[in-house]
């Protein structure tokens, strides 16, 4: 690499088919790109990033766990075909978070980028990346009313995003209660009971009461916040300030 460039990276498609070039059906293409990358003059060509999105169509651990071992295998295949052509390929990142859950061995690769790891969430559950008890992120809601049809909370899509999980369709679930974000509005969201979505029962929640609503997926979610608050044994013990901007 050229020190003072750019660091660039060429992104691959290796089997999600949603950006990069495809270097299992055209990897001619992809060794002319990055040959290209790599006697650029401003830029300092750092290697190959892939993105195994399609990980979270997997039905089993197992599915997750062979398309990591596909991925890795694919990109570093590919990586060694830049090599034969001489171009150095310092880095060959995979992953996305299911993969990366499901998989104990990455083949070939220098680094895994295993997504939203950190908090995991409800999504996460969903596709067998983790259990329930992993998930590290909930938002603080409060009630705030009820109605016929359903308790109101002070957590809207500012909050928790507008992200359904794919075992409920809900907005979000409350932790350590039988209870669904059923519909979400800018500030405010519906809760109801699982099962059969009635309101729950006004005189177990009464006004005020404090709840905490495991998010569908923890990317968007966290990006609502300025911080981070770190409980333990109920008490808050810390906060965390995330790094903003591009």
């Amino acid at each position: 690499g050229r020190c003072g460039g750019f660091g660039a990276f060429l992104k691959t498609d290796t089997g999600y088919h949603r950006a990069g070039v495809d270097v299992v059906r055209d990897p001619a293409r992809g060794v002319a790109l990055a040959t290209r990358l790599s006697a650029a003059a401003s830029l300092d060509f750092r290697g190959i990033y892939s993105h195994s999105g399609h990980a979270y169509a997997a039905s089993s651990r197992e599915e997750a766990a062979a398309i990591s071992d596909q991925e890795c295998r694919a990109a570093a295949a590919f990586a060694q075909r830049l090599a034969d052509a001489g171009v150095a390929c310092p880095v060959i990142s995979v992953g996305s978070t299911p993969a990366c859950a499901a998989a104990d061995k990455f083949p070939g690769v220098t680094e895994i980028h295993p997504g939203n790891y950190t908090f995991y969430d409800r999504q996460q559950v969903a596709v067998g990346g983790c259990q329930e008890g992993d998930v590290g992120v909930t938002v603080l809601t409060r009630v705030i009313g009820h109605y016929a049809s359903h308790m109101l909370c002070d957590t809207g899509s500012l909050a928790v995003s507008k992200d359904v999980a794919p075992q409920d369709q809900a907005f979000g679930a409350v932790a350590g209660h039988a209870l669904l974000l059923q519909s979400v509005s800018q500030e405010v969201g519906k809760l109801v009971v699982a099962g059969t979505m009635a309101a729950p029962n006004p005189a177990d929640y009464p006004v005020g009461t404090l709840l905490q609503i495991v998010p569908n997926h923890s990317c968007l979610t966290a990006a609502c916040h300025p911080v981070y608050y770190v409980v333990e044994d109920g008490k808050v013990i810390d906060a965390w300030h995330p790094c903003r901007g591009w």
